[in-house]
């Protein structure tokens, strides 16, 4: 969601189905545009089970044309795709991410 022309709003549901237990979630983060093709990032991922912590994290994005970004994260999940995202760890991660949209 567009809240203004510099904010965004995103909503992202969560869903994992293991042969041990369905865990759903709901990930939120707001994407804030410094400057041109620099963004601050800082996302919340709660899940919907009592035996698992929600998770944050911090994203610096930089975004050089439209099919590529660079983010430069940390965070306190166990990983930034699928399940990990759902997953809190123990320590703080600190990273590096190159996407790539085809």
């Amino acid at each position: 969601f567009e809240l203004t022309p510099k904010l965004d709003l995103n909503l992202n549901p969560k869903l994992t189905w293991s042969g041990i237990e369905t865990i759903s979630g709901m990930g939120v983060s707001l994407n804030y545009e410094l400057i041109e093709k620099i963004y601050l990032i800082p996302e919340f991922n709660y899940i919907f089970s009592e035996h698992i912590n929600p998770n944050a994290g911090f994203i610096l994005r930089y975004l050089p044309n439209e099919n590529k970004s660079i983010d430069f994260y940390i965070s306190n999940a166990e990983g930034s795709l699928d399940l990990g995202q759902m997953l809190t760890s123990k320590d703080l991660r600190f990273g590096i991410k190159m996407n790539y949209i085809f």
